[in-house]
């Protein structure tokens, strides 16, 4: 799976940044579960930001297992430190045959 964040703010409240990604982490968590009855594994999530600061920090925070604790258990999460703008985005997700 990826996931796009643009104009995050930066993560330096670690509680308040946490209660942020509450839900999301919510729902990766239940399609981790879903997953994990199938003999295809762990979910992956690649996190793309649109500025680099903040990826950097949230890769410091997910590699000492502070990012979304609870999918970690489950899943895998890729922070990704390369700038993805809008148009970058809509390229990944969209199918080749409707560009």
């Amino acid at each position: 799976m990826t996931l796009f964040i643009w104009e995050c703010p930066f993560p330096g409240n670690l509680d308040t940044f946490s209660l942020r990604w509450v839900k999301i982490e919510n729902a990766l968590c239940r399609l981790a579960e879903l997953k994990g009855t199938e003999s295809t594994g762990g979910v992956v999530l690649d996190v793309y930001f649109d500025d680099k600061e903040p990826a950097n920090e949230v890769l410091r925070l997910a590699e000492r297992g502070e990012f979304m604790p609870r999918f970690q258990e489950r899943g895998v999460v890729n922070v990704c430190t390369e700038r993805m703008d809008l148009q970058r985005a809509m390229l990944r997700i969209v199918p080749e045959e409707f560009r």
